[in-house]
């Protein structure tokens, strides 16, 4: 059985992952629409943070926080449009925040921990409203 810190570092390699497609996908819409690419960098800026956190609560509860990262830019750049990688962001999103309810129902999680996980997921939660802002936005637009 996996523990607590087992699926931390699960997570932590998502958060990576995302760190790095975020980034690029930031690069790529602030060719077309600065006031995107603005507004984008908070989910970076999330992305960014939560890898932090992470790694501190792993180190915290004795764990080892790996140092692995999910693919997703090389996922990312495989796609044809800047809406499709907005759509996988979206999707990792909703991924992320279920990982984090799976980490909260943990009985034996300290508070601090318990309330980083409760950012963490309302964190991913405003990225997820993001992306269906602008996913709507480039709908009426286009």
């Amino acid at each position: 059985m996996a523990s607590v810190t087992d699926h931390l570092n699960d997570l932590l390699v998502r958060e990576r992952g995302e760190v790095e497609a975020v980034r690029e996908l930031v690069r790529e819409i602030a060719c077309s629409d600065a006031d995107i690419a603005e507004s984008a960098k908070d989910a970076f800026d999330t992305a960014k943070w939560s890898c932090q956190g992470l790694y501190h609560i792993i180190v915290r509860l004795g764990g080892i926080a790996t140092l692995e990262s999910e693919p997703l830019a090389e996922r990312l750049s495989e796609l044809p449009d800047t809406k499709s990688k907005v759509k996988l962001i979206c999707k990792e999103q909703d991924r992320d925040a279920a990982m984090v309810v799976d980490l909260l129902a943990h009985q034996n999680l300290d508070n601090d921990t318990r309330s980083f996980l409760d950012d963490l997921l309302r964190a991913h939660k405003e990225s997820k409203q993001w992306c269906t802002r602008v996913l709507s936005q480039w709908k009426i637009e286009r």
